[in-house]
């Protein structure tokens, strides 16, 4: 049997590793300041707050995304680097601005950036009898070029042939998930649907 959960692992272990130790940071959170660590390693670059980069979205369809990034040595403190953003074609009044934050899965882009990412979604449990990395997607149509509304599941790190233990896992891990959003959906009626739809 596998007791490992879901990703992403670490969800506040960050706060003990690098805040509390790195930062000599307060264990005390009475002036908020693990949520201001929170703040600066969900929206940094590093060392760097950049307020102007919190308006491009991520998307990993390279036919959506519409900007990229390179890091350069800093201008006034060479031993720093700063970020430089532009666009890849051209961007209308008000169109969305995108990028791609790389080779990240879904849960840990959550959970390091507070994105809900759209799909194509990417998981990767890493502590199975054997790591299993798979793809969820809905399914494209190339004769009506639209997207299914199921949902397809495509392994990029398939599971051993005698997966019937690792299937089992996904489908508990399924029913567990579905009961939790039930429980979820019952009790948070007062919150605001985008909230809901981030938590």
């Amino acid at each position: 049997s596998v007791d490992q959960r879901l990703p992403p692992e670490e969800v506040t272990g960050w706060i003990g590793y690098e805040y509390l130790r790195g930062c000599q940071g307060s264990r005390d959170n009475d002036d908020g300041e693990h949520t201001a660590a929170g703040w600066s390693v969900a929206r940094g670059w590093g060392e760097k707050l950049i307020p102007l980069f919190e308006i491009i979205n991520h998307h990993k369809d390279s036919d959506v995304v519409n900007t990229r990034n390179t890091v350069v040595d800093g201008v006034n403190e060479p031993n720093l680097q700063d970020v430089k953003v532009y666009s890849t074609k051209s961007i209308a009044p008000g169109e969305q601005l995108f990028t791609n934050f790389g080779g990240v899965h879904t849960p840990e882009l959550f959970r390091d950036s507070g994105i809900v990412e759209a799909y194509p979604q990417t998981f990767h449990i890493p502590e199975f009898p054997r790591p299993l990395t798979f793809r969820l997607a809905h399914p494209y149509d190339e004769s009506t070029d639209t997207y299914g509304e199921d949902l397809q599941l495509q392994w990029m790190r398939p599971p051993p042939p005698d997966s019937e233990d690792t299937l089992q896992y996904l489908a508990t891990e399924l029913d567990r998930l579905e009961k939790l959003g039930e429980d979820f959906d019952a009790q948070s009626s007062n919150l605001p649907y985008y909230e809901k739809v981030m938590i």
